[in-house]
């Protein structure tokens, strides 16, 4: 289903004039080889281009990127010889590799035979002029100079100032070439159902952070215990040639579109769109925390309202019954993993996001900007703030993602790490640089979709009598009590000692923070406002529970406890700012 989906894609990208024939592929180019009637190199231009970026310590820096230029495609290489037609690297074009002194004569002379044998036949003046190229060795006219310029990318040829691989009689050779080539096997496509080559090997995909530079395959048979019936490498998929072609180009098409894919740790979000219409995506990358513009944020407003009257087409034309794909990748050893694949329509994933939007809405500080929680910021929360590296589950992007666009439970690892990190850290629930707001948002979350606690509110609710919830609260009480009594000079305080313990051995803790309460009290004696107001809190919270405290808490009770924590917590700030007149 996902390599049919992204055939469809490239299908509809082609009839757009956007994705390339098959046989053709979109490649950074870093220089042209400019050649005369005679085939001699006149010149080599560099066809990168210059551009400056500004860094954070506010200087301009130059940088460079090569031309991308649509090309004969490039194929596929392990420890294999493989040229390219028109198009390749110095050690196919000058049998050298910039830096080194290894001559690669085997691939020098490979790039020749291939390039003669394509252009044999054909009669026009370029074509004439890159065979004379293919027939000198034009190692002994390069110079020192001219080496020294070149780099390990992709290089093309020029002739009379166009480049060759985009003269017309050149292309149709090539055309005709891809459509004749593919020595092997014959057979049905189990993709599109026509017969054409089964090829072992498919093309690499790129663009995947943490899998190989040259590109990590999707479909691969890299042992023989995956292989069956006597078949090797992809033979056991049955893809033909040009389903492997179209489907790979696709998926490296949306991998070098910074609005059609995602980084969620070390898995890469990829979405499209029935019909390759770039609107969606552009929607979609915004859900998932990239930079918005207002145009933007409107045109998902008017989206949801859309979705709440039942219109099915929204005013901006976007079609809610409209197919739409995302697919999660991540990187291993031999192939890329598929960690999720979700097909719907696009105003249910919509809904889907909505719906997970709205559970994790939790009360924040007035300083937070943020109005939603990203997924990368839920799955940030889960990593240690003591390491620099932040290290996330490899399994929970994926496991996240399918919950929130299949609107199922979310992960069981997403809530006991969170629960983890407060635990062994409880300044980041309660220090604002750590945003605590992101875990408890994620409690709330949990809470409401996998144990249905409905109960549980974007604020504190005072009518929530769970006893983890009240002890929570009454946590937070007792610590604003002991720093007006200590009037903030403390250096350790009931949080930095019992927190932890509190939330999950409530029975051994609490009665000691009780009787250390009175103590408290009796320091802001002289404050008799104080005084009623904390004995009040303290007496109304204790008087709702139904009986001793509890001798341990389950996780989800810790959650419960956690949650009610931080909301009594936020109350009782934005309490303080009004009377502080701020």
């Amino acid at each position: 289903m996902i390599i049919h989906s992204l055939i469809d894609y490239y299908d509809a990208q082609s009839k757009l004039g956007i994705m390339p024939p098959v046989g053709w592929s979109r490649e950074k180019i870093s220089g042209a080889i400019e050649i005369d009637d005679d085939g001699a190199i006149l010149a080599i231009h560099d066809l990168h281009n210059n551009f400056m970026v500004r860094t954070k310590s506010g200087k301009e820096k130059q940088l460079s990127k090569p031309s991308i230029l649509t090309v004969p495609q490039i194929p596929i290489r392990t420890v294999n010889i493989a040229p390219g037609f028109l198009c390749d690297n110095t050690k196919y074009i000058f049998g050298l590799e910039p830096g080194k002194t290894k001559k690669f004569d085997k691939n020098y002379k490979a790039f020749r035979e291939f390039g003669i044998r394509v252009l044999e036949g054909a009669a026009g003046s370029a074509a004439r002029a890159m065979r004379l190229f293919l027939r000198r060795d034009i190692r002994d006219e390069l110079s020192n100079e001219i080496v020294s310029k070149l780099d390990t990318g992709f290089y093309v040829f020029r002739y009379c100032g166009k480049y060759l691989h985009e003269d017309p009689e050149i292309q149709n050779i090539w055309n005709e070439n891809q459509s004749s080539a593919g020595e092997g096997e014959k057979g049905i496509c189990a993709v599109t159902g026509n017969e054409d080559v089964i090829v072992a090997t498919h093309p690499p995909i790129k663009g995947i952070p943490g899998a190989q530079s040259s590109g990590a395959a999707l479909v691969s048979y890299n042992s023989p215990s995956f292989e069956s019936y006597g078949k090797t490498q992809n033979m056991n998929s049955e893809i033909g040639r040009v389903a492997s072609l179209k489907y790979t180009a696709a998926l490296n098409q949306l991998l070098s579109d910074e609005t059609s894919h995602s980084q969620l740790g070390e898995t890469t979000v990829v979405y499209w769109a029935e019909g390759a219409e770039k609107a969606y995506q552009s929607i979609m990358s915004i859900l998932l925390g990239k930079e918005s513009s207002e145009m933007t944020n409107e045109i998902i407003d008017s989206l949801y309202k859309a979705l709440e009257s039942g219109r099915l087409v929204d005013a901006d034309g976007i079609d809610l019954r409209k197919k739409f794909y995302v697919l999660g990748l991540s990187p291993n050893a031999a192939r890329l993993v598929v960690r999720f694949f979700h097909e719907s329509t696009f105003g249910e994933l919509l809904t889907n996001i909505a719906d997970h939007k709205n559970r994790m809405e939790i009360i924040k500080p007035p300083f937070v900007v943020d109005e939603s929680l990203h997924p990368w910021q839920i799955l940030q929360a889960t990593a240690s703030r003591k390491t620099k590296e932040k290290k996330i589950l490899p399994s929970l992007p994926g496991d996240l993602m399918n919950s929130i666009l299949r609107n199922t439970n979310y992960p069981t690892t997403l809530f006991t790490t969170v629960i983890q990190r407060i635990r062994t850290d409880p300044e980041s629930f309660t220090d604002p640089k750590a945003n605590p707001w992101q875990k408890a948002a994620i409690l709330k979350g949990y809470l409401i979709k996998n144990k249905k606690k409905r109960s549980i509110t974007v604020s504190l609710n005072e009518d929530n009598n769970s006893t983890p919830y009240i002890l929570g609260r009454l946590f937070s009480v007792l610590e604003f009590l002991q720093n007006d009594a200590s009037n903030g000079n403390l250096n350790v305080t009931i949080k930095d000692k019992y927190f932890g313990s509190a939330a999950a051995t409530p029975g051994r803790v609490f009665p000691l923070l009780i009787h250390n309460s009175a103590n408290h009290l009796r320091k802001i004696r002289s404050d008799q406002k104080k005084i009623t107001h904390y004995d009040k809190q303290v007496g109304q919270l204790l008087d709702r529970l139904d009986s001793n405290f509890p001798k341990t808490f389950s996780l989800e009770e810790q959650g419960e406890f956690y949650l009610g924590y931080y909301q009594q917590r936020q109350k009782q700030f934005t309490k303080k700012i009004k009377e502080g007149g701020e």
